[in-house]
């Protein structure tokens, strides 16, 4: 399958083709904005103006060097002068950041948005969030002169900074990173040393700290992503969660009985439990491929688990509660070790499987 048949790979020659167009020096094209919260107005998200030296040659040196890493990150060469090389990553759906590293996932905005739950009872439901950020950055050209610039008293309300990277003429094109917003606060306390024409000056303001690195990059209709924490902290992805660990529980009744389906229900009120079944089927547990008869007898033998349980007529575990949901997880998580060494019984929660 060629390039233009794969829409991964498409995707990644359009945002490679667009980056090439934008030449050796992106300082004239950049413009960074401070993204703020408010979800108790119209709309959750603001865009804020941040002032940057795009003029002098430690400006225009700082705006090359800031695109050409995070680019980097997404295995993307660019033209400008930098000591950032590509790394080597692999391309596919936004579904596999779940499952593996090195990849970079691509999604279609429209379809991401589209797929969201619609309504979670509030205002702003978290579900639609990233449709509101897109709202925002697709009002950007018509409402520029309107924006406002980022005053000291709106950074502890700044969730994040957009920079944005005009990619035709007109100015109406252009490419969007994002990063999320590392405040550095200097309080009474602690301060910070600023040095500036071999002046010394001691800083207790607010300040933000900008990194060479896109936690997404939005082109077009289309979302790269190199993880997915941002996603899920700040626009609520973990509807995404929820749907990979809604399918791992359903390939469960084998060794289950959930007849009031407490599991999907535990699913989507605690986060927890959507993370601990997505990280059992994320790493094979090997309780996943026993035929119940033999795990309800090695569970009968293990004191920790021995009366935790319990077994319908098939042998399979019953599920009545929350509790047993988290029972359920922390026993095919299998965390009970115990050393081949010393013979000591340990609980593990962060392991490494060894084939001999």
């Amino acid at each position: 399958m060629d390039n233009a048949q794969n829409p991964y790979l498409k995707a990644v020659d359009d945002l490679n083709n667009i980056v090439g167009k934008l030449g050796q020096d992106v300082a004239p094209r950049v413009e960074v904005y401070a993204v703020t919260s408010d979800e108790s107005g119209d709309h959750p998200f603001r865009l804020r103006r941040v002032r940057l030296d795009h003029a002098t040659s430690q400006g225009r040196a700082f705006d090359n060097e800031t695109f050409a890493a995070a680019l980097a990150e997404y295995g993307i060469q660019t033209q400008v002068a930098s000591t950032a090389q590509p790394k080597r990553v692999d391309y596919g759906p936004i579904e596999r950041l779940f499952d593996e590293r090195g990849v970079i996932g691509i999604g279609d905005i429209g379809e991401l948005c589209a797929s969201a739950p619609e309504d979670d009872g509030t205002e702003h439901p978290r579900a639609r969030l990233l449709d509101h950020f897109c709202d925002t950055l697709a009002a950007e050209p018509r409402d520029r002169d309107r924006i406002a610039d980022l005053i000291e008293g709106e950074v502890p309300f700044a969730i994040g900074l957009a920079f944005r990277y005009t990619t035709n003429k007109e100015g109406t094109g252009c490419l969007w990173g994002y990063q999320r917003l590392h405040r550095a606060p200097a309080t009474r306390r602690s301060g910070m040393v600023i040095m500036s024409s071999g002046a010394t000056e001691l800083y207790f303001g607010e300040s933000i700290k900008i990194e060479g690195r896109f936690d997404f990059i939005i082109y077009g209709n289309t979302l790269y992503t190199r993880a997915l924490d941002v996603l899920r902290s700040q626009f609520g992805f973990n509807y995404l969660t929820q749907e990979l660990a809604i399918n791992a529980a359903q390939t469960l009744t084998d060794i289950v009985s959930d007849e009031e389906n407490v599991i999907i229900d535990s699913i989507f009120k605690y986060q927890t439990c959507a993370n601990k079944m997505l990280k059992v089927a994320r790493e094979e547990s090997p309780v996943l491929s026993m035929a119940a008869p033999e795990l309800h007898r090695k569970i009968e033998q293990m004191p920790e688990y021995s009366d935790k349980f319990e077994f319908d007529e098939v042998d399979r575990l019953e599920i009545h509660r929350k509790r047993d949901v988290t029972r359920m997880l922390d026993m095919m998580s299998d965390n009970i070790l115990i050393s081949p060494l010393t013979g000591a019984t340990y609980e593990c929660r962060s392991k490494k499987r060894i084939d001999h």
